[in-house]
């Protein structure tokens, strides 16, 4: 015979009628004995998922304003350097449209020209790249948000199903009590 199903018996047939403050009393070991164990390792379990999901989304965030401040710095020096090439490139388009325009007047208006267009498409090329990086840093931000959430999920349900655990037995446990109860009051007619 198990022990559980060892205490049950013995609870149902004591030998003199136990108080309802003794039933009480001995249901609750009952419980120990059938849950306890169980209902310590679950919590033990809850305690544990907890403490990971807090540690992961630290990790997350932490990782996430890492990749931010190294895009932000990686992205400030990159239009620093386009700015300075701009004006290098500038002054230099400026200094060759000096010197021809000393030869000739019609070849500098030309060059003016494609000094201009240049300048206009160099001014659409960085507007450009400014918002392919801008789009790259909002596809890693939305990446790492999915990722967030979908560990999120997980950890909500792992801990939804040993909630559903736990309660079953909280459930199992009224039961027994109830049937103790019953015995008891058998035991005493």
């Amino acid at each position: 015979m198990s022990e559980p199903a060892f205490a049950v018996d013995q609870l149902a047939h004591a030998e003199h009628a136990p108080s309802s403050h003794e039933n009480a009393e001995k249901v609750q070991q009952v419980r120990e004995i059938l849950f306890g164990p169980d209902l310590r390792q679950i919590d033990q379990n809850l305690n544990q998922i907890g403490e990971m999901v807090r540690k992961q989304s630290a990790d997350l965030r932490e990782e996430m304003r890492r990749r931010l401040d190294t895009f932000e710095t990686l992205f400030k020096s990159e239009i620093e350097t386009l700015q300075g090439q701009v004006r290098r490139e500038r002054d230099e388009r400026v200094a060759a449209d000096s010197q021809l325009s000393k030869n000739s007047h019609e070849a500098g208006e030309g060059t003016h020209r494609r000094l201009a267009d240049y300048s206009d498409q160099f001014a659409s090329a960085q507007t450009a790249l400014r918002g392919e990086m801008l789009a790259q840093m909002k596809t890693l931000f939305d990446e790492m948000t999915a990722r967030d959430e979908r560990w999120t999920k997980l950890i909500e349900s792992r801990l939804g199903a040993l909630g559903q655990q736990k309660t079953d037995r909280t459930a199992l446990a009224t039961l027994l009590s109830e049937m103790a109860a019953r015995l008891g009051q058998e035991s005493q007619s």
